[in-house]
């Protein structure tokens, strides 16, 4: 191990031999040499067989060994026992001329460490060029390695954390590529539309959907991909999905978009609403018994102001004309007290029968909306101090006789409010309809809403959007310009709603 190495062709030596200075290219070769030598790179210098030959500083850095303790050993002292073999296979391709292409490859340090090393193999020739030694080049890139197998490792940590999150996610979770194909459906989706991953992936999502849904969706998507325009991605929207068992079911859906390796993935979350749907239903349903329980009530309470109390008064008002004629006939003063009194009884018989008229709106069970609406727009004219007025545009029929009183309602409500709370001086009504349905609004010109501070609606409000829903009416209250509040009701011609304008379908509904 200590014989000095034996002679080399000058250009084997070219990077270890002192440079000739009568040379003529003694610069140039001087200059190789250093770039060689003072390479971070590890650059050796082998025989065929395996012996170092040349050994520069990048390779005391990589493995540990000094020049004088590589120089003549063997290329095992630096390759672990399995890579020995391969090594010395890759020489004899050099030495028949070949120069191998990079390749990844595991040496062993010094001090026992393994390395990852890319090395290179390229033959040195003589003047006749004839191989004579192999050049080997070797980078250390354990670090690199080091850091892609933690990167893989995060990577790895990720995907099963995202996955973890997606199989355990509530709502369902069913990833498509561009063309729609499903590539992932999670168990809370298994659940929701009651198939199996196996039945699904590879599929297109179309399947989940009823027919009527299908083809809009495709058009959606593919108008989308042409021109990057939103109607479904980022939107969350209400639709129904397809059972495997053939059960349409309502559903809340999203979809984001993601690029996965180069390709654009679609995500869309979906919630099965049929829970929520039932529960609504539920409260509709005691929300209209309440509603008619209140308006029995008021029936009854009117019906007992009506009969009743009327009966009542009408024989006070009876008695005090008496006494009031008896009294005149025996000549005492008292006769105008009695007259005063019965003049109250009076009054007191006709509020009764005003509050009776507005608790049991009998005029809407007998004439209908159109009339009651006139008939409420006279009385608030005549008894709350304001200027009301009713205007009708159109012509509207709406027979169904809970529709009508449920509308007349929230017209009492909104006027009631504009006399007593909003200090209003004027109160329009107007009654509209085209073909798209009915629109009831009614506008004041009182102290409005206040659009700073939030808003705390009171019973009032609340009763008339209860009232509205009841009947698949939208209600809207606003700040009306240049004061005021309107409350706008619209009720859509597939709601029992009947009129001329209408087509034959919706007026033989009514």
């Amino acid at each position: 191990m200590n014989d000095s190495p034996p002679a080399r062709n000058k250009a084997v030596n070219a990077a270890s031999a002192p440079p000739d200075p009568d040379a003529p290219t003694a610069d140039a070769s001087q200059r190789l040499s250093a770039v060689l030598r003072d390479s971070y790179d590890a650059i050796t210098v082998l025989s065929f067989d395996g012996t170092i030959k040349a050994w520069n500083r990048g390779a005391d850095r990589i493995y540990g060994y000094l020049e004088w303790e590589a120089l003549g050993h063997n290329i095992g002292m630096i390759c672990p026992r399995g890579e020995r073999a391969r090594m010395l296979k890759r020489l004899k391709a050099v030495a028949r001329g070949r120069s191998l292409p990079p390749f990844e490859s595991r040496h062993v340090a010094k001090d026992g460490r393994l390395l990852d090393i890319w090395l290179t193999l390229n033959p040195l020739r003589d003047n006749r060029g004839r191989p004579v030694a192999a050049a080997a080049t070797a980078r250390d890139i354990t670090a690199q390695k080091r850091a892609e197998a933690a990167l893989r490792a995060s990577e790895e940590r990720n995907r099963s954390l995202v996955q973890t999150i997606v199989d355990t996610a509530v709502d369902g979770i069913i990833i498509t590529n561009e063309r729609g194909i499903i590539q992932n459906i999670n168990p809370a989706a298994q659940r929701i539309f009651g198939y199996r991953a196996d039945d699904v992936v590879g599929r297109n999502v179309k399947l989940l959907m009823p027919p009527p849904y299908r083809r809009p969706h495709t058009r959606s998507m593919r108008r989308y991909l042409r021109t990057g325009e939103r109607r479904i991605i980022g939107i969350l929207r209400e639709l129904e999905g397809l059972r495997r068992d053939g059960r349409v079911i309502p559903i809340e859906v999203s979809v984001s978009e993601t690029m996965i390796d180069g390709r654009r993935t679609f995500t869309g979350f979906v919630r099965d609403l049929t829970q929520r749907k039932k529960a609504e239903h539920s409260i509709r349903r005691l929300q209209r018994e309440l509603i008619a329980a209140a308006d029995a009530e008021q029936r009854r309470i009117g019906q007992e102001l009506h009969d009743q109390l009327g009966s009542m008064l009408t024989g006070v008002s009876m008695l005090t004309e008496a006494l009031q004629r008896r009294l005149e006939r025996l000549g005492l003063p008292e006769c105008e007290t009695a007259a005063q009194l019965g003049s109250q009884v009076r009054e007191a018989h006709a509020e009764a029968r005003r509050v009776a008229r507005g608790l049991v709106p009998l005029v809407v069970e007998i004439y209908g909306l159109v009339p009651s609406l006139q008939e409420l727009a006279e009385r608030v004219d005549a008894r709350e101090g304001i200027r009301c007025r009713f205007r009708k545009r159109g012509t509207v029929r709406i027979e169904d006789k809970p529709v009508a009183l449920t509308l007349y309602r929230i017209a009492q409500e909104a006027t009631t409010n504009a006399a007593r709370h909003a200090r209003a001086r004027s109160v329009d009504i107007r009654l509209s309809a085209n073909r798209s349905g009915t629109l009831l609004e009614i506008r004041d010109d009182g102290v409005g809403l206040d659009g700073s501070k939030p808003r705390d609606e009171g019973l009032g409000l609340r009763t008339m959007r209860y009232r509205a829903g009841l009947i698949g009416a939208t209600i809207d209250i606003v700040a009306a310009k240049p004061r005021g509040t309107l409350v706008r009701c619209t009720l859509s011609n597939h709601n029992t709603v009947g009129h001329e304008h209408g087509t034959k379908q919706e007026r033989a509904s009514t």
